[in-house]
């Protein structure tokens, strides 16, 4: 899952609510980009509404919807012209990850013999397929613990995430990383920051 952010100005509110077709909670979110948000949020007198949603809702809803903010996103130079970008936060160097004992890989033709697990919409999948990966070999997946379960069950033998991502995805799935190992070095392309609706009020992006 990733993080939906709804900003308001101060004496703005919204209760917890429900979606159709969803059921909705609290929870407590946290990681490098949510507490910096929080910083940043408490130092501009903004008040922030975080919500956990799969990726590529939080994706759309970030294109469609002003003062609606997605985050961590690649900032790639297919989606430059989608979003106001606030950051960077981190860089983005992504690696293809295989299960413990797994063949590492020798040159970048051997990356289309896998079968990945992707989150639906991440700039992972586009990447993949650069690399001549073809689309039939893409497993999707709502969210990163079931691409994770997805790897580390055998129904995928590789997957693509940085060295924080996979750390932190590992630990929040109650997994060790010894049960992982890097096969390649996939990209190296952009990097992580806040992308906020293009329609959003100005002053929310400086």
């Amino acid at each position: 899952y990733q993080a939906l952010v709804l900003c308001w100005r101060n004496g703005q509110r919204s209760p917890i609510h429900n979606h159709r077709g969803s059921h909705c909670g609290v929870k407590v979110l946290r990681g490098i980009a949510t507490d910096t948000l929080r910083a940043l949020c408490a130092e501009t007198g903004l008040r922030c509404v975080m919500e956990s949603v799969p990726w590529a809702r939080a994706y759309r809803s970030a294109q469609l919807h002003p003062n609606v903010m997605v985050f961590t996103t690649a900032r790639v130079a297919e989606r430059e012209q989608e979003f106001l970008w606030i950051g960077p936060l981190l860089p983005r160097v992504t690696w293809v990850y295989g299960r413990r004992g797994a063949k590492r890989l020798h040159d970048a033709q051997q990356l289309a013999q896998l079968r990945y697990a992707v989150v639906r919409g991440e700039a992972a999948a586009k990447d993949l397929q650069a690399a001549g990966v073809p689309a039939s070999a893409l497993l999707e997946q709502s969210n990163n613990a079931s691409a994770l379960r997805s790897l580390l069950a055998g129904h995928a033998e590789a997957l693509v995430d940085t060295e924080v991502g996979m750390a932190w995805n590992m630990r929040q799935l109650g997994a060790d990383m010894s049960e992982v190992q890097p096969l390649w070095r996939l990209s190296d392309r952009g990097a992580y920051y806040f992308a906020l609706n293009k329609q959003s009020d100005p002053g929310l992006a400086e």
